[in-house]
């Protein structure tokens, strides 16, 4: 189980609309959700009421990138975090 919960990132997204709570790990979206079987992107969308957020594709590049900053800072000797917001 600690491994499991090691490998990744994982972010939380809450819609606005709705109030519905998702929980994105990017390695499992690394690994499985860039396109589908006819190569049309996958989709994000709310699980509550079905609004679309965005597509795999550019939720896995903001990742590749978010990774790729944090691993620049941290050999650089710094530490990035978001400042948390009051919901």
């Amino acid at each position: 189980m600690e491994k499991e919960q090691n490998d990744g990132q994982w972010f939380v997204l809450r819609h606005d609309k709705c109030g519905a709570i998702l929980t994105i790990n990017t390695e499992h979206v690394s690994k499985s959700f860039s396109t589908s079987e006819n190569d049309e992107p996958r989709i994000l969308a709310c699980p509550n009421c079905g609004e679309i957020a965005t597509n795999y594709q550019e939720l896995k590049d903001f990742f590749d990138a978010h990774e790729k900053l944090n691993k620049n800072l941290t050999q650089a000797g710094f530490t990035m975090k978001k400042k948390k917001e009051q919901y």
